[in-house]
């Protein structure tokens, strides 16, 4: 059984959506989220995760024995909570489906002739639930076929307004009825409400959050706002009959599905349908739309718009029911952010700087004995480091990189890249440096301008010459980098670099947190001034000899200075880190 190996569709961390475990458990113990609510918005992930929780639930239903009417309750009755359902027949377990509106609510607000694709190709589907490739019509029949011939018990017009638990759930429906169960699933998916744009004439009433039924519209001049799938379907399934314009606010469509990708731009190749990128709604008029394109109006007739922009998460459902949120701080990960950050630097600057942060003053006497072990241990600490220091890290790779091929079962590609780090950063830079370069393993593996060093003649070595390292980390900066970057893009740091190494097994699973978009490419972008910057520092040390840069720190008892501090730069990785390892790797 696979929960989380498919968690790879994006969401963006404005989306708050529940904390889950790997197994979509929530941070309420026995109550578990699966579907649209876990950033994985396609059916057959969906399908999956109702049939894969399922299973887990039957493991526990020997070892739960709280009085309840039933062993778990599943809220929402779309393609996740369906599968649930029929999951939960097979097993034998005491269960109900409760739905606020009607079965597979969701396909039905779909337009009418709309074709329904079974994606992922390469992920199997489990469960009883048929899924393929079939029109909106044929797959509502299919499903209502489904559940009358497994005879689920499924009530439609009934939303849940409460969810509580004291031993074994209470779930509260509008109309006063209460329900109990041993475990909850809530499958409800995150058809909200309709996001707003805020524009004037929002309200008129031609305009619009759905498109049910395309045939309805003929002759008319239509405005679809959005960029998202739903968009294009909508303004594709109208263009046959309407003056059809898309107005969005990006610069161009970047998460389509692949063939609503190709549709949309062989019609805009063809003329068939205008795009307004870069634009937003200023104004929305009777008889027609004002656009701010570019900085410039633009007015365009219009009989009817559809705001097609997605919907809001029931964020306060949420809250109401006690569930945690991504991206919400409490004292508890303050806590936990600053103890993960103090850590990462102490380790770093035990590894960095000699003598530690203290300095030879009254202070550090043989009256304070725990002052002089700590500082005895600190320089022990840091004469070992070129040891010490990469065995932790390999260890800490390999150990991730094998949770991780273990725990989420990754595809082939993501099996071998994890194989590749963890080889890559034992071997090349762990082992060989230490073998082979008296544990230098910048010289060996890290290029400038990782490594300000690396382009810089060593003084000693002890293998080959201080030559030929030196010549060695000139050709792997300046050629060999170049030419893997020129041929494989960025898999240079995610197979083969030591820090990509560790983002790509301690961070994979959170891969769908990162921004997307133009702003984060640009932000990307910023890494040239990083390189300006490093260009200029090394052209400083080669006309000065200026090996280190200088700087100074506190001594951490007495506040005298001493050389030697963290640069802003680790300063802020750490941060990072602790904010990495403190919010997404501990338990909340």
């Amino acid at each position: 059984m696979s929960f989380l190996a498919t968690r790879k569709t994006e969401a963006t961390p404005k989306e708050r959506f529940p904390i889950i475990t790997d197994k979509l458990e929530s941070t309420t113990p026995g109550l578990y989220i699966i579907g649209d609510l876990t950033g994985m918005p396609l059916l057959k992930n969906a399908i999956n995760h109702g049939y894969d929780t399922v299973q887990e639930i039957a493991k526990q239903r020997d070892t739960e024995r709280a009085e309840a009417d039933y062993d778990v309750i599943i809220v929402g009755a779309g393609a996740a909570g369906i599968s649930a359902a029929m999951a939960a027949k097979e097993k034998g377990l005491r269960y109900v489906v409760l739905e606020k509106a009607r079965l597979a609510n969701t396909i039905h607000n779909f337009p009418a002739g709309k074709s329904i694709y079974a994606e992922p190709v390469e992920l199997e589907t489990r469960g009883s639930l048929w899924l393929g490739e079939a029109k909106k019509e044929e797959f509502l029949e299919r499903w209502q076929e489904a559940v009358r011939s497994a005879k689920l018990d499924i009530r439609e017009n009934t939303p849940v307004s409460e969810i509580n638990k004291n031993g074994h759930f209470v779930v509260a429906t509008e109309d006063g009825e209460t329900w109990t169960s041993r475990f909850v699933i809530l499958a409800i998916g995150k058809q909200g409400t309709p996001r707003t744009l805020n524009a004037p004439g929002e309200d008129l009433s031609k305009v619009f959050t759905r498109l049910y039924d395309p045939g309805e519209f003929k002759g008319e001049d239509i405005l679809v706002v959005g960029g998202g799938d739903s968009a294009i379907e909508a303004a594709l399934a109208l263009i046959d009959n309407n003056e059809v314009t898309i107005s969005y606010r990006r610069e161009e469509f970047t998460r389509l599905k692949p063939q609503n990708a190709s549709l949309i731009r062989r019609a805009m190749d063809a003329g068939r349908v205008q795009v307004v990128f870069n634009s937003n709604v200023k104004e929305i008029r009777p008889d027609e739309v004002v656009l701010e394109a570019g900085g410039e109006e633009r007015v365009i007739p219009n009989r009817i718009v559809f705001t097609l922009i997605g919907t809001r998460l029931p964020v306060e459902f949420f809250k109401k029911i006690g569930l945690k949120l991504e991206n919400e701080w409490d004292a508890r990960r303050w806590v936990q952010f600053a103890f993960w950050t103090a850590l990462l630097l102490l380790i770093y600057s035990v590894k960095k700087f000699n003598h530690g942060l203290f300095c030879s003053c009254p202070l550090h006497s043989e009256n304070f004995s725990l002052v002089a072990m700590g500082s005895e241990l600190w320089d022990q600490a840091y004469a070992t480091a070129k040891i010490w220091y990469p065995a932790v890290y390999s260890a800490l790779v390999c150990g991730l990189g094998l949770f991780y091929i273990i725990a989420r079962r990754p595809s082939r590609y993501t099996f071998w890249r994890t194989i590749s780090c963890m080889a890559f950063q034992t071997i090349l830079f762990f082992l060989l440096p230490l073998l082979l370069n008296d544990g230098n393993i910048y010289k060996l593996g890290y290029a400038w301008p990782l490594s300000m060093s690396a382009v810089f003649k060593p003084k000693s070595a002890r293998i080959l010459s201080p030559e030929f390292w030196w010549i060695y980390g000139l050709v792997f900066a300046f050629v060999g980098i170049p030419l893997l970057t020129y041929f494989h893009g960025k898999r240079y740091c995610a197979w083969l670099c030591g820090c990509g190494c560790l983002a790509e097994t301690a961070g994979d699973p959170f891969r769908r947190l990162a921004p997307k978009g133009e702003k984060a490419k640009r932000w990307e972008k910023s890494i040239y001034v990083v390189l300006a910057a490093a260009v200029v520092v090394t052209l400083l040390n080669a006309l000065t000899h200026w090996d280190k840069p200088p700087s100074c720190t506190t001594c951490l008892l007495c506040g005298r200075f001493r050389g030697g501090s963290p640069s802003p730069l680790i300063l802020f990785s750490a941060t990072v880190s602790g904010v990495g390892m403190g919010v997404r790797w501990l338990p909340t």
